[in-house]
């Protein structure tokens, strides 16, 4: 699962998460707030009493304003309603030519300073006075007052007696509902931070495990490799982008220790290269030089010595340019660029006139046998480098006869055909290798003999020769031996493979 989908299920789920945290804290929240409503104002009493009663109220006053106004500024009058007003927590206060009728004991002149302005008035004799003109600015925004530390919310009802105006205030005490309000606020508070909470911790989860600490295993990584050790293993079983950038990070790491490991392998090889040209080319060039001297010195004193030397030192320089050869050749190949012409051959055809060819050189060498076997009924024609495959052909039966003890030596070069690849395998009944050099076979300079002497005239290239060109065809090569069982090499390419 990519990171995106991971973060954006995520984010949907602490949304819905978030909302239902939501509603139900609303509705929680709405109980609370309309249950502590009902103990503050309503004390308790059934709402729907109230409603009645407050209705009956608010009617009997408007049947005194009617047909007995007088009574509206009586004071058993003004009790009555106050003890009724009482059932939701509030109390009247009555205003009537600047005189205050209440029951409660609330501070006249504080009722005075909240509840009225202050104006100048000019009357008809032209005296200056106070008046009261409705509601002051005094009240906040909200019509609430504040009186001895205590705050209500206030209503007016204007009414008339002999064409002057009174003015009934129903004060409501607010004061636990205003701390009520305040612990709401808190509780939101602490309900948007849980909100908070919910929304960002799983997403900062998500982030440190997806994110921030493969970041730092890769860092470490790159530690590690800017001190050069390449001797550590990033691991990452996530399916996400972050798990494909460790991988990749972590094929990286393979690939440039390969590589650096090649580079050491290139540079030992180079070592052993030249000091096997060295060797190599310093033995015969010995011989040469020895028996050169001997006629020089006449110690070939006869012409059948001579011809012996001569014949010693002509054949150290054929085993001398062959290995030159040998040498020329993989150079070529170990560079890319030796040019390979790929053709249409009848592969059939190919070796069965090449064996014809060899058992022509080798006849007349002893108990020599060389047979050819083509185990298919179809003509497997095929894309190679002609000159390229008689040279592998020509180096495998070489060094089947080369390294072969035995008092009769057999060699069979096997052709076999399928529908996606052809087989040619050179068995010989020579001596054979061990395991352990089985794995050097195709190594450059790797002969069988620890003494790495000439007597075989090989370069100790032959092998590593025919693996650059299978390499070079696309093809594979697999040595099968035991010691003194004698050696298989088969060579399998590839027809999908081949060279268009």
């Amino acid at each position: 699962m990519s990171i995106r989908l991971k973060l954006l299920i995520t984010y949907i789920l602490c949304v819905l998460l978030s909302a239902g945290v939501l509603v139900v804290s609303i509705f929680i929240g709405a109980g609370k707030f309309i249950t502590q409503v009902s103990d503050i104002i309503l004390n308790e009493h059934a709402p729907d009493e109230i409603f009645v009663d407050l209705i009956d109220t608010m009617g009997d006053i408007k049947q005194v304003e009617k047909y007995e106004p007088e009574n509206l500024i009586n004071i058993e009058f003004i009790e009555d309603i106050d003890t009724r007003l009482a059932a939701i927590n509030s109390s009247l206060v009555v205003v009537y030519e600047d005189q205050f009728y209440m029951v409660d004991e609330f501070p006249e002149e504080t009722l005075r300073d909240k509840l009225f302005p202050r104006n100048l008035e000019v009357d008809s004799n032209g005296e200056t006075k106070e008046g009261f003109h409705g509601r002051t600015h005094s009240s906040d925004e909200n019509g609430r007052i504040v009186i001895n530390d205590r705050t209500y919310i206030f209503i007016d009802f204007s009414f008339n007696l002999d064409e002057k105006k009174i003015s009934y205030y129903v004060l409501t005490d607010i004061s636990e509902l205003e701390n009520f309000n305040d612990q709401v606020k808190k509780g939101v508070g602490a309900a948007i931070l849980i909100l908070i909470l919910i929304l960002t911790l799983p997403l900062i989860i998500l982030i440190q495990k997806t994110i921030i600490k493969p970041l730092k295993q890769l860092d470490k990584g790159a530690k590690q490799i800017g001190k050069g050790n390449l001797d550590f293993k990033l691991n990452s079983r996530s399916k996400d982008e972050m798990g494909a950038v460790i991988r990749s990070y972590e094929r990286m790491r393979q690939e440039l220790k390969k590589s650096i490991e090649r580079q050491v392998q290139y540079e030992d090889n180079r070592k052993e290269l030249i000091s096997s040209i060295s060797h190599d080319l310093k033995t015969p060039m010995t011989s040469i030089k020895g028996y050169v001297e001997g006629i020089l010195d006449g110690v070939a004193n006869t012409p059948e010595k001579q011809e012996r030397y001569l014949r010693v030192v002509h054949q150290k320089s054929l085993d001398m340019d062959r290995m030159i050869d040998d040498l020329f050749t993989f150079s070529k190949l170990d560079l890319k660029k030796l040019p390979f012409e790929f053709t249409y051959v009848n592969m059939e055809l190919l070796i069965r006139d090449y064996v014809q060819e060899v058992a022509m050189e080798y006849n007349g060498m002893g108990n020599i046998s060389m047979v050819y076997k083509n185990l298919s009924d179809k003509v497997p024609l095929v894309k190679i480098d002609i000159l390229q495959i008689r040279r592998v052909l020509q180096n495998l039966i070489q060094n089947a006869f080369k390294y072969n003890e035995s008092d009769e030596k057999k060699v069979d070069i096997i052709l076999e055909n399928d529908i996606k690849t052809i087989k040619l395998s050179v068995k010989d009944n020579g001596i054979g290798m061990e395991e352990d050099e089985l794995k050097q076979a195709f190594d450059i300079f790797y002969r069988s003999d620890a003494s790495r002497n000439t007597r075989t005239g090989g370069s100790g290239l032959g092998l590593a020769i025919v693996k650059h060109i299978i390499d070079e065809h696309k093809g594979e090569i697999e040595a099968i031996s035991a010691k003194g069982e004698g050696t298989k090499i088969t060579i399998q390419l590839h027809k999908e493979d081949l060279h268009e």
